[in-house]
């Protein structure tokens, strides 16, 4: 099986095409979506959901109003011309103020992979450093806005983002894209029912392998927010929330690995937090993980990267939960339930185990299924299911939390914060 099966690769949409068409028929209200910044996520995240999304327009449509600004022009010609958008502003604010846009979708990320690297752009987090400043922007010049994880450097920034989109009366959404899809609500909904009795514990994870991130990268640059809890953490953490119902009472320890070139900024953290009802709960999150293949340590196998792992195991009382990529459970994933020595084995592609009807099929993204939740609540339905700004705030303050117990201490505040 290759790395684009399992993945997706910049053929990804190419992929779909026998299973639904890319280009719904729009509506004529449909949501003008602007983007900012060529970023490498965007196509997944946004324009191939988009293509698919009868109220959402992102390429060329009878008006032309969508577009895109990038700080390099030039690259921002190519992202346009390649992905089919009619328009390339000057500059972000120029994208920012024109009243044709209805939202903004925030990726920003600016990432150095090595040249060796062997995992998908999928797999490259965005970096937050600018989300305060853009989402700020955004919501005065009236735009709905869809920012990347994590929402902000901090929960400062965070609660101050949220309070204007409050204010303003405006859609403000953190992407955290697996949430919406039907496999992790089926997760909840089995610890819900109580297959497996009392919860005791749970561990969630997600690291990429050597070579995926550079040494000195933006992910790998404290004073633009990086670090791996900012930018693979905030999912197994806000993963573990979610599934379990319940937020963190103390942090009771840590392990970090810094990066080299700059100790401020983890490689690596692993954490275990305290959570009520005698639960204890751990997340590992990592850049870079060590050149371990699963093939074993002979002298040739031990030096080929390991693949991601991106995985939550649940224990009860009575059983246990796991599941495989738990992050992109749209590409493949598992849901395994073990109970009195037998494992049932669970695909959750449509959400046929929840009581509640999902729209979509198994050919949606997580990607898509957020979009649907974003357009669904700018138009005034009721989303399937939301993040709301409480929920994105707490997550955090447990990172805040989390890098100030390790002594690495928490990530920069925009020093715009109260002045935008």
């Amino acid at each position: 099986m290759s790395f684009s099966s399992i993945f997706g690769t910049s053929s990804y949409s190419e992929g779909l095409q026998l299973t639904y068409p890319l280009h719904s028929p729009k509506e004529p209200n449909a949501l003008r979506i602007g983007i900012l910044g060529a970023a490498k996520v965007a196509p997944y995240a946004m324009i191939d959901a988009a293509r698919s999304h009868p109220g959402v327009i992102i390429e060329a449509g009878p008006d032309g109003f969508c577009g895109i600004a990038a700080r390099d022009q030039e690259r921002a010609k190519a992202f346009a011309a390649k992905h089919g958008i009619p328009r390339v502003f000057a500059s972000y604010q120029e994208l920012v103020d024109d009243p044709n846009i209805d939202a903004v979708y925030i990726p920003l990320s600016i990432i150095i992979l090595s040249n060796v690297a062997l995992y998908t752009d999928l797999l490259r987090p965005p970096c937050p450093g600018l989300h305060y400043e853009w989402t700020m922007k955004s919501l005065r010049a009236g735009k709905h806005v869809l920012v990347e994880k994590p929402v902000a450097n901090t929960a400062e920034e965070a609660a101050s983002m949220f309070a204007l989109a409050k204010e303003k009366n405006l859609v403000l959404l953190e992407g955290l894209h697996y949430r919406f899809h039907p496999a992790n609500q089926t997760i909840r909904a089995l610890l819900e029912s109580g297959t497996i009795g009392k919860i005791t514990g749970a561990d969630a994870e997600l690291a990429l392998p050597a070579l995926t991130v550079l040494e000195k990268s933006f992910l790998s640059n404290y004073d633009a927010g990086g670090g791996a809890v900012m930018a693979l953490g905030c999912y197994p953490i806000h993963l573990l929330r979610y599934v379990l119902g319940a937020d963190p009472v103390d942090i009771l320890k840590i392990a970090v690995n810094p990066f080299a070139h700059d100790p401020r900024a983890d490689r690596s953290m692993r954490a275990v937090f305290e959570l009520p009802n005698d639960v204890t709960a751990s997340i590992y999150c990592d850049l870079n993980m060590p050149k371990r293949s699963i093939l074993g340590p002979t002298p040739f196998f031990r030096y080929l990267p390991r693949f991601p792992s991106m995985t939550i195991k649940i224990f009860g009382e009575e059983g246990e939960i796991y599941m495989n990529n738990f992050l992109c459970p749209s590409n493949y994933h598992t849901i395994y339930v073990t109970k009195n020595d037998k494992t049932e084995s669970i695909k959750a592609y449509t959400g046929e185990q929840l009581s509640k009807e999902m729209k979509g099929d198994a050919t949606w993204s997580t990607f898509r299924y957020q979009l649907e939740a974003f357009v669904d609540k700018v138009r005034g339905r009721t989303p399937q299911t939301w993040i709301t700004p409480e929920d994105s705030i707490t997550n955090m303050q447990v990172i805040d939390d989390l890098y100030e117990n390790s002594g690495l201490g928490k990530r920069p505040t925009s020093d715009l914060l109260g002045k935008l």
